[in-house]
């Protein structure tokens, strides 16, 4: 049966959809607290992933973390971010020009502040959190694209150069995180080379901060690219008008997603994986950015996406290792040592890559337009003060999969009857 001719209600899809990553989380959850120390040296578990057993070298590492620094530093961060996360939504009073230009100013705003006060994130905390602010900045964009023009290459390209210059700090990190996550994955006959692997990569990790912490004048450029593109948002040329300033900007993202999903299903190479989790990652911010009109349909939604995410991500982070260490073997414990982790590479990634095709076949379901059609009529509810407000208000806890029945239903949830 043709995919695209169906109309199934949506909390059927959420619950056959949420089944397994509730089933995970339960085991995340049991993970994250019997290694909290471990999490401590920034080892990332992701909810779609399975149980985690430390090693004998975690072990040892762990003895050396300091709970105190951690906890310090995690409070800093939520006092630091917490309000330019809050803000990457709309709000019911925003129209589209003032919503977007907000949430711009506000996550560069935060960026700027990190990079001008590594001392309360650590320099590559600090790194991180400018690099994931970049990103968001560069979703709006992509939100706004057709209707700013040349603008968006202007400041995109800004965006992306500064990201890059800071990246080998945080690259370096998430090459121990990545070998961390490869162990805890691997079987015992691996362990012990992917142990002398991680010794290398953590020596070019503390390398790579401490030369950024000797050296901070080399976040200067990235601040200033920053202040140029903050001058900028308030002259993109947003002129008034509601969703269909974004509509074209999302409608694009969603269609690109399905498309290299498609492309990824013929040809499962490197780099056409890594570009579907960047579609995929802009979606989900944007989904982020409209949860507010719907909760209900997409909050759980963009939590999908986000799992999506983290394993094309995942899987991408395991090439970028494969190809280092293959590289120069001699670095990183010699021949055998690294033939070994490349080898249990090369089986977790099958195992993630065996995860993503449904989870993609599962968002990525609908055409683009009836899509877009469809979060266009939550924004449009949204801003109705009389419609009802609520997943159960005129058929909005449905999802209509399929052009025809979408339109239908789109128009059932904005008629004043």
């Amino acid at each position: 049966m043709d995919r695209h001719t169906l109309s199934v209600p949506y909390d059927l899809v959420m619950k056959a959809s949420s089944i397994p990553v509730v089933a995970m989380a339960a085991v995340v959850t049991i993970a994250a607290s019997a290694f909290a120390v471990s999490t401590a040296l920034g080892r990332r578990f992701r909810k779609l992933s399975v149980t985690k057993t430390p090693t004998a070298g975690q072990s040892e590492t762990k003895s050396k973390a300091k709970p105190k620094t951690k906890s310090k530093a995690k409070s800093k961060k939520r006092s630091v971010g917490s309000k330019a996360n809050s803000e990457f939504r709309f709000r019911p009073e925003d129209s589209v020009a003032e919503g977007v230009q907000r949430m711009a100013t506000t996550q560069i705003d935060a960026a700027i502040h990190v990079l001008q006060h590594t001392d309360e994130l650590g320099v590559v905390g600090s790194v991180h959190d400018f690099r994931k602010r970049c990103k968001k900045l560069r979703g709006i964009l992509r939100m706004v694209r057709p209707q700013i023009g040349p603008d968006y290459r202007r400041d995109n390209v800004l965006l992306r150069d500064a990201s890059r210059s800071l990246s080998s700090t945080r690259d370096a990190q998430v090459m121990v995180e990545t070998i961390d996550s490869l162990i805890a994955h691997t079987d015992s006959h691996s362990v012990e080379a992917a142990e002398q692997v991680r010794t290398h990569l953590e020596a070019n990790s503390l390398r790579a901060g401490d030369e950024l912490e000797a050296h901070p004048e080399l976040v200067e450029p990235a601040i200033e690219a920053l202040a140029v593109v903050r001058s900028n948002v308030e002259h993109w040329p947003l002129e008034s008008g509601g969703f269909e300033l974004l509509a074209g900007g999302i409608v694009k993202v969603y269609g690109r997603g399905a498309k290299m999903m498609a492309i990824c299903q013929n040809a499962a190479i490197d780099a056409n994986l890594h570009v579907w989790r960047k579609r995929t990652k802009y979606l989900w911010y944007h989904m982020q950015m409209l949860r507010p009109t719907e909760p209900a349909v997409l909050k759980p939604f963009a939590k999908r996406l986000k799992g999506l995410s983290d394993i094309l991500g995942d899987d991408h982070d395991l090439a970028v290792l494969t190809e280092m260490i293959s590289a120069t073997p001699s670095l990183f414990g010699g021949n055998k040592a690294v033939a070994l982790v490349v080898t249990a590479a090369r089986v977790r990634r099958d195992e993630l890559q065996a995860e993503v095709f449904p989870l993609g076949e599962d968002i990525y379901v609908e055409d683009p337009a009836v899509f877009v059609s469809r979060i266009g009529a939550y924004w449009d509810a949204w801003h109705s003060p009389s419609t009802p407000s609520g997943p159960a208000a005129s058929g909005r806890d449905r999802i209509a999969i399929g052009s025809g029945e979408t339109q239908r239903c789109a128009a059932s949830m904005t008629s004043p009857g």
